[in-house]
């Protein structure tokens, strides 16, 4: 409670050979708590990588994290955070540059469970080539979750015709004291 913390995960591979990465991650950010996540990811062609990244947040507690997605034959990320508190603020940004016939997947979800809560979410992804991204974000608020502020936006460049982005923002939202947005473009 009340501590702070910086944390670094990278990924990455060494030579063309073909590998599978399943990492999980899990964070509790307990009371009055601040914690900044980076994790870069940056494997090699030839490789997979699906990733589970959950975090839950106490009352009074601030989480950033910063995703950042360079590498991968395949690569998919989701991002779960569950907002366990009043007066909680939580930052999610990433960054995605896809090229070749890449395809990276980042699917995110917030549960905004108690009220005055904030959440702030920016993914902005760069795709050339043949490459695919996919973006899904989900932020929920639940029905006691009054006095909520969650944004959230999904921004992508697209540097060639045979490039995708295929973005879903999503807000499913119970309670009716609430400011929310999203959106895509």
């Amino acid at each position: 409670e009340g501590s702070s913390a910086k944390i670094v995960e990278t990924y990455g591979t060494d030579g063309p050979g073909a590998n599978l990465v399943l990492p999980v991650t899990e964070v509790l950010v307990r009371r009055g708590a601040n914690i900044e996540h980076v994790r870069a990811q940056d494997e090699g062609e030839s490789s997979y990588s699906v990733a589970l990244w959950a975090v839950t947040q106490e009352e009074g507690s601030e989480y950033r994290s910063y995703n950042v997605a360079f590498g991968g034959a395949i690569a998919r990320t989701d991002q779960e955070i569950w907002l366990g508190g009043r007066h909680i603020v939580t930052r999610l940004d990433g960054v995605v540059v896809a090229r070749g016939k890449q395809h990276i997947d980042n699917h995110t979800r917030l549960d905004h469970a108690h009220p005055e809560c904030n959440s702030f979410e920016v993914y902005k992804q760069v795709v050339d080539d043949e490459a695919t991204v996919v973006f899904n974000g989900k932020i929920y608020v639940h029905h006691d979750a009054q006095k909520t502020d969650a944004v959230q936006n999904n921004a992508a460049l697209l540097l060639s015709p045979g490039a995708t982005i295929d973005s879903k923002p999503q807000l499913e939202i119970f309670a009716d004291d609430v400011k929310c947005t999203h959106g895509a473009t």
